[in-house]
């Protein structure tokens, strides 16, 4: 084993003798995405993670483990992310991906896991990391482990770190992307694997049956809704009126499941309905997917699908995504001419895009470029050899590989995430065996929802007669029309949106697409959440003039919603940073 990062503690350590006893906490319920352990560590130290842990989980229980002359202690096992204690070794992991957080920290013979960062980070007294911070504000996730702390590592898809009183490691358990040569051809017998191990992720929750669909008219919801042998209440959000929710309403009425619509409420956007569940969920990124967990909760709902990670079934995260203008516009043509050219230049590309820093939001004196730029250039770097020391091969193994362990894990995790503080989060395509099936597959058979339309055809044909939001054509249409319709949904969006300015809102903006944030563009609920920052790492001076001249400066149809995303990441990671 090696160690994997500057980040990392290092592999040897010096325990410290602590002849503390364990400590049981009462028994409780569970909460989900809640793990912690801690070993080693000074009384007031423990003393602090405790107190951080138990303010922010009361109804979680302590669990001793007998480790010698140590206390060993342990909270509950989190949903794909584990602490756990056998022969003397005490352990804590993420899943193959990394979507479920775990974080470490690591000093002498001190170590201290957990799932939840701002507990952790409270009780070692970690500084912030600007390094971090940057990377989180220009891509929605972090590199080669960092988090928004300094000494404090989100641990990646597949790792596992054992601290067993001697040392401590770092362990890379995961071979997804792999071995191409155990590639797996897309025949019927693959797509009959697929499916099985699909319905049996599902009906692995049964016991939560009724379960909540969050429902689209794209096609991950479109394949969980085939798919499912369990009842289902499905759930839905955005313009009520738009031409997608319209296609939900008719998809969940072809298999009787009933469905709940609910318009996006500016409410959703203030401090306190952010600050509710944060301790839980620790993003702020999708309140109303926060929402959407509440609605569910009322409604008796336990666990809720989601199609998160879908995307690696359906191909979206394969190198030809990473292109630009008219390499992009070649690939996607002759991906839909069944024409497959293995890109050269998608793992290039997307290095480039990594290598940059954001330092807009930073006060006087964190906001050196040169050195935000040579860390995260550095950062980029180990993020590649991690990957070639896995032996992934190829540029679409190669970016769909990084691209999932990060801007899946990290970012779009952060849905499902969002609504756990209140019902049980369920995801389907991130079953072990469906994962190391599926990526095994080339990604020429997978692109463009390939399989999923394959799929449908078999065991649920009534779904492909409705388009997707994005699309004109119905899903049986050939993919070559599905495709280039995009482009009409696109510009019909935009000449939509210039009459309605032009006409000072006479003319009604017509919605293709779920999204409607268009109550944020006076910038109110937004300044309110940058008046609200707490942390003196930020200018928020200059964070004010940044936002009103957004929106200015730009009249894009969906520029409300590229504007909110990066003021709820700010406000996030306020939340994590300040006292």
């Amino acid at each position: 084993m090696t160690s994997l990062s500057p980040l990392s503690p290092p592999l040897t350590t010096t325990p410290q003798p602590v002849s503390r006893p364990a400590v049981e906490a009462p028994a409780a319920q569970h909460v989900p995405f809640a793990a912690f352990a801690f070993a080693g560590c000074d009384p007031q130290r423990e003393a602090r993670f405790r107190a951080e842990v138990d303010a922010a989980f009361p109804a979680t229980r302590w669990t001793a483990f007998n480790y010698g002359a140590r206390g060993v202690q342990g909270k509950e096992r989190a949903e794909g992310a584990t602490v756990g204690w056998s022969e003397g070794t005490l352990t804590a992991a993420t899943d193959l991906v990394g979507s479920a957080p775990m974080h470490v920290w690591s000093e002498g013979g001190a170590f201290i896991a957990s799932t939840h960062l701002r507990p952790l980070a409270r009780a070692v007294h970690a500084a912030a990391d600007p390094v971090g911070i940057s990377q989180l504000l220009r891509h929605n996730f972090t590199l080669a482990g960092r988090t928004v702390f300094s000494g404090i590592r989100r641990l990646l898809g597949g790792q596992r770190f054992v601290h067993d009183g001697q040392s401590t490691r770092c362990e890379e358990t995961s071979r997804l992307w792999a071995n191409p040569e155990r590639a797996v051809p897309a025949g019927q017998s693959a797509l009959d694997r697929i499916w099985e191990a699909l319905q049996a992720a599902l009906n692995s929750h049964v016991d939560a049956a009724p379960l909540g669909l969050m429902m689209s008219a794209g096609w991950d919801s479109r394949t969980l809704l085939a798919a499912a042998e369990v009842p289902l209440t499905a759930y839905t959000h955005g313009d009520l009126a738009s031409r997608e929710l319209r296609i939900t309403r008719e998809l969940c009425s072809s298999r009787n499941v009933p469905l709940h619509e609910s318009a996006i409420s500016e409410d959703w956007f203030t401090p306190t309905f952010i600050q509710r569940d944060f301790a839980v969920t620790e993003t702020a990124t999708f309140p109303y997917w926060s929402a959407a967990g509440e609605h569910f909760a009322q409604l008796g709902v336990r666990g809720v699908l989601s199609g998160d990670f879908g995307e690696i079934l359906g191909g979206h995260y394969l190198a030809a995504n990473q292109q630009q203008g008219g390499r992009k516009a070649l690939g996607v043509l002759f991906g839909l001419l069944g024409i497959h050219r293995e890109s050269t230049s998608g793992s290039a590309t997307l290095q480039t895009r990594l290598q940059s820093s954001k330092a807009m939001a930073f006060a006087p004196g964190l906001s050196d470029r040169d050195r935000l730029g040579e860390a995260t250039a550095a950062d980029v770097d180990w993020e590649f050899r991690r990957l070639q020391a896995r032996g992934v091969e190829g540029d679409d193994a190669f970016v769909e590989a990084f691209t999932t362990e990060h801007r899946g894990a990290q970012w779009i995790s952060g849905q499902p995430r969002s609504a756990a503080a209140r019902v049980e989060p369920v995801q389907p395509f991130l079953d072990v065996e469906l994962l190391q099936l599926v990526t095994r597959i080339a990604p020429s058979k997978r692109t463009y929802n390939r399989l999923n339309r394959l799929l449908l055809q078999r065991h649920a044909p009534q779904l492909l007669r409705f388009a997707t939001g994005a699309t004109v054509f119905a899903c049986n249409a050939p993919m070559l029309l599905q495709e280039a319709s995009r482009m009409f949904v696109y510009a019909s969006e935009r000449f939509s949106w210039t009459r309605h300015t032009r006409t000072g809102g006479v003319e009604a903006y017509r919605h293709y697409r779920w999204d409607d944030f268009e109550f944020l563009r006076d910038g109110r609920q937004l300044l309110n959440l940058v008046d609200d920052l707490k942390s003196p790492i930020w200018n928020v001076s200059a964070l004010r003039r940044y936002l009103i001249g957004r929106f200015r400066k730009h009249s894009g149809h969906r520029r409300a919603y590229s504007v909110a995303n990066e003021v709820l990441r700010i406000y996030g990671i306020d939340q994590l940073l300040r006292p």
